[in-house]
């Protein structure tokens, strides 16, 4: 498979308690949430440029090593040892 698109839903967040904070910055939390019939479009592409790309619908976004979807495609080919490229497009229907 050389392509996946997914749809990526949003959420209501009911109730939100946050834990702790992680050594790695980010926190541990309990929720209760509710997801809603609005949703991100994401295409991940293969490509054999071994890098990953970001493009997005909004000029605002950033598409470099700050956006998390980068991230997680980094980590990915990092943790898998996946040597081909991935480009990734965001196409932006919730609200930031």
């Amino acid at each position: 498979m050389n392509t996946i698109a997914v749809k990526a839903y949003a959420k209501i967040n009911l109730g939100l308690d946050v834990i702790r904070k992680r050594p790695d910055g980010y926190h541990d939390v309990k929720m209760i949430m509710q997801t809603v019939n609005l949703y991100d479009t994401i295409v991940i592409k293969k490509t054999k440029f071994r890098s990953v790309t970001v493009q997005t619908n909004l000029y605002y976004l950033p598409t470099d090593h700050r956006n998390l979807a980068y991230k997680a495609a980094q980590l990915f080919r990092e943790t898998c040892n996946f040597r081909d490229g991935l480009n990734i497009s965001l196409n932006k229907r919730i609200p930031v």
